[in-house]
Parts: structure tokens; sequence; C-alpha cells
């Protein structure tokens, strides 16, 4: 599924060009230098891992003029949605990509979901506070790093 085309765009301010689609198989090794510049190392993960992670759920890409600039992650599970693999690229953070991701992700979530959570490293609270989610706690194995909740 893409959502935007060429002459029908995604609708993300200042991307004229963007274009979302779901993610697969051949993004895989484009996806994990996204993820290697937008994230820390210590959450940097193997080829394989990220590939299943990324194709066991409905992970989202964003492309401008071709170049993969952003995805979000959402696994389902009853009526809760887990957003994840929030990344946008370092030149571009700060300017609508992130934002837009999290609500595509919402939007696009199945009727059943009526809340969703996501773990985020502590600088990003301020972001996703920004989107309407509540920090919860942290998370039990990593105090750096905060779950978030939102009801839809």
């Amino acid at each position: 599924m893409t959502v935007g085309t060429a002459g029908n765009p995604a609708g993300i301010p200042g991307f004229p060009d963007a274009v979302a689609s779901l993610a697969g198989a051949g993004d895989m090794e484009e996806f994990a230098r996204l993820q290697w510049r937008a994230f820390e190392p210590a959450l940097h993960e193997p080829l394989e891992v990220l590939t299943q992670d990324v194709l066991g759920a409905t992970t989202w890409l964003v492309r401008d003029s071709g170049r993969l600039v952003g995805s979000v992650r959402c696994e389902v599970h009853g009526e809760f949605a887990h957003l994840s693999l929030v990344m946008v690229e370092p030149d571009l953070q700060g300017r609508g990509v992130g934002r837009w991701l999290v609500g595509h992700a919402e939007e696009m979530a199945p009727p059943q979901v009526t809340a969703y959570q996501l773990f985020t490293a502590a600088g990003n609270v301020a972001f996703y506070a920004g989107l309407g989610y509540v920090a919860e706690g942290e998370r039990e194995t990593l105090s750096s790093v905060v779950r978030m909740g939102k009801d839809r």
C-alpha cells in the first residue's frame, strides 16, 4: 500500500514529493543504514533482527524524491498498538516528518485499537508529549528509556 505519488504526495508539509509505503524485504539494507544514522549505537540491531522486526508488523516508510527519510512500525496487540522504530534522517529532524509518521500510524491502526504505547529515549519525551502521549514510567531494563501512552 502506498500513500501519495509524485502527482498526489503524502501531504507532509515541506515535503511536496514525499510518498509513504509499507516496508518490504527490498527496503531492509537502506532501512538498517537509516537506523544507524538515526539511533544511538546501543539501539542498533543486526540486519537479520531488524528485518524480522520490520516485516513482522506494519512498518511505514516515507521517501522524499526516492530517498528514505523516515519510518514507523506499528504492532497491534488486541486493543493496543505498540509504535516503534520511529526514525527520521538526522538532517531532517524537527521538520514534521516524525510527527506525520506517528499520526499516520495512529490513523491507520485497526478500529479495535483504543490506545497506543511506545518506548522512547528520555530526550524524546517532549516530542511525544506534544503529540498527546503521557509518560507512564521507565522501562525496567533500561532506565533511560521511557514508556509513553495515549488513548485513541
